[in-house]
C-alpha cells in the first residue's frame, strides 16, 4: 500500500472465527452436526498502530469500533446446523435466519434509521451464508485421516 505521498506502507490484517463443532449423529456416511460460533477477532496494524475488535473483550470506546463490535458479538452464542460426508466435504448449512434477526436486534441499538439497519443485515447476508461458509470450510477444514 501506498499512502497519499507515495510512501510505502505495510499493513496487516488478521481474523480469526472461534468455533466447535458437536457431532449429533451419523447416518451411513453423513455427520449431522452442530457448529457453535464461539467468538470473533479482527486485528488490523498499520504504522505501528494496531486496532483489535475481540467479542472476548468489552466493546471498545470508539465509536467506528462499536458497530463493528455489535455484529461481532451477535455472530456469537448461535448455532448452525450442518451436515458433512466422511470425506469432509460440507453437505449444508442451516440456521442463518435466526442469526440475521440477532444481528438485525443488534445494530437496531446504534442504528435508528430502518433503511440503514437494513443495508447492514443486507451487507451481512452477503457474506455470511451457506455459500461462503461451504467454501470457507472446503478450503479451512482438514479431515485427519483423510480416508473416512
Amino acid at each position: 500500500m501506498t499512502d497519499p505521498q507515495g510512501k510505502s506502507i505495510t499493513a496487516t490484517s488478521e481474523s480469526t472465527d472461534e468455533m466447535n463443532f458437536t457431532v449429533n449423529d451419523i447416518k451411513g456416511n453423513v455427520y449431522d452436526m452442530t457448529l457453535n460460533l464461539v467468538a470473533k477477532r479482527s486485528s488490523q496494524s498499520a504504522q505501528g498502530k494496531t486496532i483489535v475488535v475481540d467479542t472476548k473483550l468489552p466493546i471498545p470506546k470508539e465509536d467506528e469500533l462499536k458497530m463493528i463490535w455489535n455484529i461481532n458479538r451477535a455472530l456469537t452464542g448461535n448455532k448452525l446446523e450442518m451436515q458433512m460426508d466422511n470425506k469432509g466435504n460440507v453437505l449444508s448449512i442451516k440456521g442463518f435466519d435466526a442469526v440475521y434477526t440477532k444481528v438485525s436486534n443488534a445494530v437496531g441499538t446504534l442504528i435508528k434509521d430502518a433503511n440503514e439497519k437494513a443495508s447492514v443485515v443486507a451487507s451481512l447476508k452477503e457474506s455470511f451464508n451457506e455459500k461462503v461458509l461451504k467454501d470457507q470450510f472446503h478450503k479451512n477444514l482438514t479431515m485427519i485421516p483423510k480416508k473416512g
